[in-house]
């Protein structure tokens, strides 16, 4: 029998007045583990923190590694990001709450869902709860397809949208609000430029 991960945030960090919610997938077993004070995209090989610190430079202590920012407490690195998040108004939820994997692996290819922030009820709950919310962007394609494939169709409407990563937003209708949903450029190595990730990230994450 495959093990089930409980994510290590299953909560997310949303705080009063966010703009923007950024959804991924779910974090690598051995990074959560192995860090009492885990923060979403802490993995080393994930560059989402050091967008941020190209697009905010005087936020230039945000991506801790063994040799960057090795004088500051993972305590401290945690406050600091939390506190950035605070300040720029986003939030973090990932899509899947409870996970097993087909082997050790930290694909997104390999995750097997058992609970998901659509079907458990966790991402209607934040957009309710937080009437400033606007925009949901997806750090990976699997997020995307998900929200496009769980929420229930006549309360979505898929949108041609050249700033997306694959072309489409998806405008989710709960209520009397609509949330757009766009898909980010990959945090990770890509073949997509950096200055073009920049560019997008600052439009849709700060915007």
């Amino acid at each position: 029998m495959r093990e089930v991960e409980n994510h290590p945030i299953e909560i997310g960090f949303i705080q009063n007045g966010i703009k923007t919610l950024i959804v991924g997938t779910f974090p690598p077993k051995e990074v959560y583990e192995s860090d009492d004070h885990f923060f979403f995209y802490s993995s080393t090989r994930n560059h989402f923190w050091n967008r941020m610190e190209n697009i905010f430079p005087e936020w230039n202590k945000l991506k801790k590694t063994k040799t960057k920012c090795a004088e500051i407490s993972p305590e401290q690195n945690k406050i600091d990001k939390e506190n950035f998040s605070k300040e720029k108004k986003i939030g973090f939820l990932d899509i899947f709450s409870k996970i097993s994997r087909m082997k050790n692996s930290t694909k997104d290819n390999d995750l097997i869902c058992v609970e998901n922030i659509v079907e458990n009820g966790k991402l209607d709950k934040v957009i309710i709860e937080n009437e400033s919310l606007r925009r949901v962007c997806c750090t990976y394609k699997l997020a995307f397809e998900i929200l496009k494939c769980k929420i229930e169709q006549n309360k979505l409407s898929i949108i041609e949208d050249s700033i997306s990563a694959n072309g489409q937003k998806l405008i989710y209708k709960i209520g009397k609000r609509e949330i757009e949903i766009y898909l980010l450029y990959p945090a990770t190595r890509s073949r997509d430029k950096n200055e073009t990730k920049d560019t997008q990230y600052k439009k849709l994450l700060f915007s």
